[in-house]
């Protein structure tokens, strides 16, 4: 029972110090993302984790692996973009809109491709050249500029070195 205590004096049946207990949606977020497999350990002195850096996940990763109430908080608090960086993650995005439209862009892209890989310096990789690297991002970009004969010279490159195609041999 609570002793009364007149005022002035000290009661020493009460605790020092009270902790005033808070929910933090972001901490339980972290936590919940982290024991997922995403983000670092809460440890972690560097930014590395299993999947090699601190990555936010994306709506369809959570969606996939069925994480659904996670894909809510993260919409509650303001969104992907938003909870990446008050987490310190990065985020993996997309290229916004019209990207691939500005012949600019594409452009860089197929020339850091070529530099990347290693491949010969001024000419157009081919569609499957893309494919086979795992870039369909480029590959769809240039189908979409009428293929890479038709934006090689758009781009200042060669068009791309032909296949011999069975149909060619008749």
């Amino acid at each position: 029972t609570p002793r009364l205590v007149p005022a002035g004096e000290k009661n020493n049946a009460e605790p020092k110090t009270k902790t005033a207990t808070t929910f933090d949606p972001l901490g339980s977020l972290r936590l919940a993302l982290v024991e997922r497999g995403y983000g670092p350990p809460p440890s972690a002195t560097t930014l590395t984790s299993s999947r090699g850096s601190s990555v936010m996940p994306t709506r369809a990763e959570l969606r996939k692996r069925e994480l659904y109430s996670l894909e809510k908080t993260i919409a509650d608090l303001g969104g992907f973009e938003k909870v990446a960086a008050s987490l310190g993650w990065a985020e993996t995005r997309r290229k916004p809109r019209g990207y691939w439209a500005d012949t600019s862009n594409l452009k860089n892209e197929v020339l850091a491709f070529i530099e990347t890989n290693d491949l010969q310096v001024g000419e157009m990789p081919s569609r499957p050249m893309f494919e086979e690297k795992g870039r369909f991002d480029i590959a769809r970009a240039v189908s979409k500029s009428g293929g890479a004969g038709a934006i090689a010279p758009k781009l200042g490159l060669r068009e791309p070195k032909r296949r011999n195609s069975k149909a060619s041999k008749k």
